[in-house]
């Protein structure tokens, strides 16, 4: 019969994780969530999540984590951190994490949620064979921390999200009014919410484990075009970049997630994720 599933708990119930949390308690599927900040619990409470107030540091875990990752499915969404030596204390950690769920015999599966940072910036098309070449310190730790999980539990599922966009995350704000821009011809990534929670319920519905997928929109226009666009649409100054010869930058595909999967993208060129957000 395989593996059933019936308890998840989603570590980082932020703008992903959250919605991701409703979806699967909609499917009658018990759901543990964590938070960093207090004000929070009751919100939780109130959809149905199991709250708990977890918080993540090299040296030590705060909070009820040994009973949080007692679950079927856990789902990682802890990003690392911009600030401080994240490429150090980022993967600390997960280690201390990993100490707790290797002492854990309930937890089943891992979804692991990365970036595809993970690849640096390399010109052309990038698949999930391409070499990591991280040049960011966040990217850097989250190869790290890839690799740790990947030899801690072989039948980990890795995730990596381009740009995330969707609801209160409008893309017109985020270059809004800024001038002498590089980098206008450089080819964007990026994926709607509601394909980042579709694709993190198929894997889990379609057991697809010890697999690294990337999640992007086929389409990939350049930055001068979507950013200039997304301003105007949304009430926003547009923003202006320097002009520049050629296309260059990485192109993030995506076909696994399409073939492995089935999955048909609701979001596939950015543009039209402008007027859903």
């Amino acid at each position: 019969m395989g593996e059933r599933f019936t308890s998840c708990s989603v570590l980082g119930c932020g703008w992903l994780g959250l919605p991701f949390a409703q979806k699967m308690r909609q499917k009658g599927i018990k759901v543990k969530g964590s938070t960093t900040t207090t004000e929070k619990l009751p919100g939780l409470q109130r959809l149905g999540i199991e709250p708990a107030l977890i918080r993540l540091h090299s040296h030590v875990i705060e909070g009820p984590i040994a009973d949080f990752v007692e679950s079927d499915v856990l789902l990682l969404n802890t990003p690392p951190v911009k600030q401080g030596e994240v490429e150090t204390h980022y993967p600390l950690a997960i280690e201390r994490l990993l100490k707790q769920i290797s002492q854990t015999p309930i937890l089943k599966r891992i979804l692991f949620i990365s970036s595809t940072s993970v690849y640096g910036d390399p010109d052309g098309e990038i698949t999930e064979q391409s070499p990591l070449t991280p040049t960011s310190s966040s990217g850097k730790a989250l190869v790290k921390v890839e690799q740790m999980l990947q030899e801690a539990f072989p039948s980990i599922t890795i995730v990596r999200f381009g740009g995330l966009l969707g609801y209160n995350r409008k893309p017109g704000r985020f270059l809004a009014g800024k001038t002498n821009l590089k980098g206008g011809n450089k080819p964007v990534n990026l994926i709607h919410q509601d394909d980042c929670v579709n694709i993190l319920e198929a894997i889990i519905e379609q057991k697809k484990w010890g697999e690294a997928f990337n999640a992007v929109a086929r389409e990939h226009p350049v930055r001068k075009d979507f950013y200039h666009h997304a301003a105007a649409v949304q009430g926003f100054v547009p923003p202006q970049f320097l002009p520049e010869n050629g296309i260059s930058g990485k192109r993030i595909n995506s076909e696994k997630v399409r073939k492995v999967l089935g999955y048909q993208f609701k979001y596939d060129d950015p543009f039209d994720m402008i007027t859903n957000v």
